[in-house]
């Protein structure tokens, strides 16, 4: 018998994926899906966590297209040396 992929089936999978990857923090990531495709916003703390976030996205089966709107939050506080 095969799984019926379902809006909530993908959205729950992401959602986890995200969470469990060890190279994406995923405390500022938004989900959305629609029809398969996944939208994510929100803030990640460096470049190379944006393109894992997106290879997370695609490790789930069912996604038939990921929109990284993701922005880059470099951390603040007191510049480096000073």
């Amino acid at each position: 018998m095969s799984r019926v992929v379902t809006y909530r089936n993908i959205y729950a999978a992401v959602l986890e994926e995200l969470v469990t990857d060890p190279l994406v923090d995923a405390d500022d990531i938004e989900v959305e899906v629609v029809s398969g495709a996944v939208s994510l916003t929100g803030t990640v703390p460096s470049q190379p966590q944006c393109a894992a976030a997106t290879a997370a996205v695609w490790r789930v089966a069912g996604v038939t297209a990921v929109d990284n709107l993701l922005a880059v939050a470099l951390p603040s506080g007191p510049p480096a040396g000073g």
